[in-house]
């Protein structure tokens, strides 16, 4: 490629999103033309998703980013495919070999689908319980154990061609609010972050093939953001710490950024601070004619761009063969998959965990059981698009166009899972109401559904959740009861401190069907 023709395609620094069943194909086309380096891409099935990423390749005829949240897995967005235990399960067993294996199915599923660029791993710590959107995606508190396992999880990604990513620099640990809703402030002084967030960073830094900034701001250092600062990426990030590879910045289409910054601004600063891609505007064809603006009318200088061409290019020419192949067979697909469920439910089951010694009552007396869930359900919206949640939720989606309004609706469709209640009727379980007082010596089950979750800006028991599950509690106080954590564990915190809970550190269906076998062996072991 020529570089100087490379750099003047100001597109080329622009990521969009792709959300499927909110943009199509055509659309996706037309930005490939305009120079785009790739896309984002959120939901789908597995053969829509590598429909797609082999499409756009062979339209484009040059290499291509595409990008996705695998976070726990292709599972994490796609519902057809395998998704597997939090970070922080694996953190609670400080488990090598399961990072390793979390990190190797992550980048067989990401090559199945043509991605080569995955947004993990996580390496903020678990520094404060309520942090609305950190919680289980951290490894833990630990920076030790937090590089050594971020380490195992992405080698297998790297080792694969596919790329990683720390995530969120410069630490979302120590943070009161969701950056998806407003700018959120680092509380830690600078030298605690340097000393403990920071960790995670140096030791990882050599290995890594990118880092994603993150609208965070810690005013010793700059008044700024960290995506938008000179001071945080190229002082710190980029000589202090010595990255040298892809800088992305966390999505512009943020409350933290949309409610704060005009679009020319984010865009301006973002490249200027040292970021090499521009990940998700909420606008990407006025993105595109912004940015071209910007670089026609001087306000951003050609070495700008040749630096992030250089970096850009490197990045790709390592990854471009690696999701370049054939689609998959079908029955390659669902054998080499059906490989991964059962890997990814080992993983759930060696992740359980009773909190704080609460495994006091098991086994249980067979016979019916009264069930009661909690917090299993996507976020509730009006027609406007606002929600009716949170105030906060409420005034970023109030501020933003109808267009991002639905992109943040459909952000949580893959929220509401399938419930608990129906892997246990399907099991045998007779499931009575919680608070029927018919079966006052039914033991009492409760399923709490509760994760970071973007734009919720909440994490933990709502006081109605608390009242509900009084109430099924005082139905008979001194039959055995159960709370089961399908995420946060903090909630367990909030209950009775003689209610047994089990932790499983995520909502996915493998860590239901592990809870359920602790179900199982309690009830059949149980006397009549």
């Amino acid at each position: 490629w020529n570089l100087e023709l490379f750099s003047m395609n100001t597109s080329r620094f622009i990521m969009p999103a792709f959300r499927f069943g909110v943009h199509d194909l055509k659309e996706a086309i037309k930005l490939i033309d305009a120079g785009v380096c790739g896309f984002c891409l959120y939901g789908g099935k597995a053969h829509e998703v590598a429909a797609l990423t082999r499409k756009l390749r062979a339209h484009a005829g040059k290499p291509l980013l595409f990008a996705s949240d695998f976070e726990n897995g292709a599972g994490s967005q796609i519902s057809d495919m395998t998704e597997m235990v939090s970070n922080m399960g694996i953190g609670r067993n400080n488990n090598l070999d399961n990072a390793r294996l979390k990190g190797n199915i992550t980048a067989a599923q990401a090559k199945l689908l043509g991605i080569n660029w995955i947004f993990a791993p996580v390496i903020d710590l678990h520094a404060r319980p309520d942090n609305p959107i950190v919680s289980i995606r951290s490894f833990g508190s630990d920076p030790k154990i937090v590089a050594k396992l971020a380490d195992a999880f992405l080698e297998n990604l790297e080792k694969n061609r596919v790329a990683s990513c720390l995530k969120h620099f410069p630490g979302h640990g120590d943070t009161r609010v969701d950056s998806h809703l407003e700018l959120a402030r680092i509380e830690r002084p600078l030298a605690k972050l340097e000393k403990n967030d920071w960790q995670p960073y140096r030791a990882l830094i050599s290995k890594a093939s990118s880092v994603m900034s993150c609208h965070l701001i810690q005013t010793e250092i700059d008044s700024l953001p960290a995506s938008l600062s000179e001071r945080w990426i190229k002082n710190i990030l980029r000589q202090k710490l010595g990255f040298g590879g892809v800088v992305i910045t966390d999505a512009l289409m943020m409350g933290a950024i949309v409610q704060n910054f005009s679009e020319k601004d984010y865009l301006r600063l973002g490249l200027i601070a040292g970021n090499d891609i521009l990940l998700y505007p909420p606008e990407p064809w006025s993105a595109i004619k912004t940015l071209n603006s910007l670089y026609e009318k001087k306000f951003l200088d050609q070495t700008i761009f040749n630096a992030a061409s250089t970096r850009i290019e490197r990045l790709l020419g390592r990854l471009e063969d690696s999701a370049a192949g054939a689609m998959p067979a079908a029955n390659d697909f669902l054998n080499l998959e059906s490989i991964h469920q059962k890997s990814a439910l080992k993983l759930a089951h060696e992740c359980l965990a009773w909190p704080h010694g609460r495994a006091r009552h098991l086994p249980w007396p067979a016979g019916p059981l009264r069930y009661l869930e909690v917090g299993n359900k996507k976020t509730d919206f009006i027609p406007s698009g606002e929600f009716w949640s949170a105030k906060t939720v409420g005034l970023a989606v109030r501020q933003a166009k109808p267009a991002l309004r639905h992109l943040i609706a459909s952000m949580h469709d893959k929220a509401h899972l399938p419930s608990f209640a129906k892997i246990l009727a399907s099991s045998g379980f007779d499931l009575k109401p919680p608070q029927n007082a018919r079966y006052p010596k039914a033991p009492l089950l409760i399923g709490i559904f509760h994760k970071p979750r973007a734009f919720s800006g909440v994490l933990g028991l709502e006081p109605q959740d608390i009242e509900k599950i009084n109430a099924a509690l005082a139905v008979n106080p001194r039959v055995p009861s159960l709370a089961i954590a399908f995420g946060d564990p903090e909630t367990i915190n909030q209950l009775p401190s003689t209610l047994t809970a089990l932790a499983t550190f995520s909502d996915s269906p493998n860590s239901q069907l592990a809870a359920l076998k602790i179900l199982t062996t309690a009830f059949s072991s149980a006397k009549p």
